[in-house]
């Protein structure tokens, strides 16, 4: 079922995903092409992509939760 566009938790879970899948294929397109070196602080910067990634998908998931 489509995500209705005036609800705004669907909205903004929708959004929440999009930031994680974007951030995480970025991340995985510099690894893949450029290698660790690439990334910004090498192997810190790996951690802090994943922690991000947990933290827009954690988000999707708190707004879903919510009652309205």
């Amino acid at each position: 079922m489509p995500a209705d566009p005036t609800n705004h938790t669907a909205v903004s879970t929708i959004v929440m995903y999009t930031i994680a899948l974007t951030i995480a294929l970025c991340s995985i397109i510099v690894l893949v092409f450029k290698g660790v070196d690439a990334m910004p602080y090498d192997a810190v910067g790996i951690v802090g992509a994943v922690v991000f990634v947990a933290v827009a998908i954690g988000m999707a998931q708190y707004v879903k939760r919510q009652a309205h």
